[in-house]
């Protein structure tokens, strides 16, 4: 039986209650480790916000270590993660994307 948890919105949340806003106005430390992943994964899916995403993902893989410690397939395979964000978040598999492992010239040094 699934557990109903209450959807809300980050929008829908005061100013100073969002994780972003927190993360600009107090730092990191302020914040959980699930409102800082969910401020990486930007997007809640139908259901569950990008923080309760956060939690599930955390919950799933044992802690942010586990996550860290998990393929790029075990990610891909998450409800609301797809191979664009664990790209991003994991890397390229198997150094398949374009200009992986060299140095991005866009960026100042």
């Amino acid at each position: 039986m699934s557990e109903h948890k209450p959807t809300y919105r980050i929008t829908d949340l005061a100013a100073s209650e969002r994780p972003r806003e927190r993360l600009e106005k107090h730092g990191p430390n302020f914040l959980s480790v699930a409102e800082l992943l969910a401020i990486l994964i930007r997007v809640g899916v139908e259901g569950e916000n990008a923080v309760q995403v956060a939690q599930r993902l955390l919950q799933t893989f044992g802690g942010i270590t586990g996550l860290h410690r998990a393929t790029f397939e075990e990610v891909v395979s998450q409800h609301g993660l797809g191979p664009a964000w664990s790209w991003s978040s994991k890397g390229c598999p198997d150094q398949s994307c374009p200009g992986a492992g060299k140095p991005d010239a866009s960026r100042d040094t």
